[in-house]
């Protein structure tokens, strides 16, 4: 499938991502097809794993 990153968006579980790899990363770092779909009222955290 060749993915090299995972990207998860979270509103409570920030610390559980992050013990398991994933990085708070900024929302500029999301696909552009995820990055118009984010819901800045929900202030969703966005965390990444680098599969690579």
């Amino acid at each position: 499938m060749g993915l090299r990153k995972l990207f998860v968006l979270t509103t409570r579980s920030i610390h559980w991502f992050q013990e398991r790899g994933f990085t708070p990363v900024d929302i500029e770092l999301l696909p552009e097809s995820k990055k118009k779909m984010y819901n800045y009222q929900r202030r969703s955290k966005v965390l990444m794993a680098d599969l690579g």
